[in-house]
């Protein structure tokens, strides 16, 4: 989904898959959008959409940590 993502969706900067190193049945998924308006978009896309649908029974807990970027000029351009 993450490169469909960044493909389709010109906003969508990052979108990377982790696997915790001491428990192989967590995971986190580092997202980056280009602004509030991209991540909307995105979240109402028909590939998330069947995404969330597809992961429901896996997903036991889900936690959004919104973040600004220390250096913003450092992010990587389209």
């Amino acid at each position: 989904m993450g490169r469909e993502s960044m493909r389709l969706e010109p906003g969508v900067r990052v979108l990377y898959s982790l696997q915790a190193k001491k428990d192989p049945t967590s995971f986190a998924i580092l997202e980056i959008y280009e602004s509030e308006e991209a991540y909307r978009h995105h979240i109402r896309t028909l590939h998330f959409r069947k995404y969330k649908e597809g992961t429901a029974d896996m997903v036991t807990s889900l936690e959004l940590v919104d973040c600004d970027p220390l250096v913003p000029e450092a992010l990587i351009k389209p």
